[in-house]
């Protein structure tokens, strides 16, 4: 078997093992102002609460943005209760000013773990809402938001 083909089967192979999210949707945002006004909504409706979830958001942002950090709101809305409002910080670098993401050419995707290995109380829809929570009013430099929810397996 030629060598090019050995190797383009050992990373289709790899790339295939990442796990497919039960929900993923991308919100892309305009880099030059993410207005503090400006709220990101993703919704899902959840029907398995018998099993563990792990629900990761993915920033990403420009390599010249101007700080170390960003501070969110976010907003969980549930079928059963009232919504919970919490505020987040997210170091996008280190103590050195390296970024903690992937880069690649202007751009770094940083992802963060919100919560691992917990189960939805009640079936239904299921709405966060993430806004910026800086003292820019218009921050620049975060170009999308994505946010990813995974089933966890027995394995895991």
């Amino acid at each position: 078997m030629n060598f090019r083909y050995l190797v383009l089967l050992c990373l289709l192979t790899l790339w295939s093992c990442e796990p497919t999210p039960y929900y993923q949707k991308l919100q892309k945002l305009d880099s030059m102002a993410w207005s503090t006004e400006q709220v990101i909504d993703f919704t899902t409706t959840i029907e398995d609460v018998a099993t563990p979830y792990e629900l990761q958001l993915v920033i990403d942002h420009q390599q010249d943005y101007r700080y170390e950090n960003i501070y969110f709101k976010i907003i969980t809305s549930f079928p059963d209760r009232e919504a919970k409002e919490e505020q987040l910080t997210v170091n996008l670098a280190d103590k050195k000013g390296i970024w903690v993401g992937n880069c690649s050419g202007d751009n770094c995707k940083c992802k963060v773990f919100l919560l691992d290995n917990f189960k939805f109380s009640t079936p239904g829809e299921y709405n966060f809402q993430i806004g910026q929570y800086t003292r820019e009013e218009n921050l620049a430099g975060i170009n999308s938001l994505e946010l990813r929810l995974y089933k966890k397996t027995e394995s895991e």
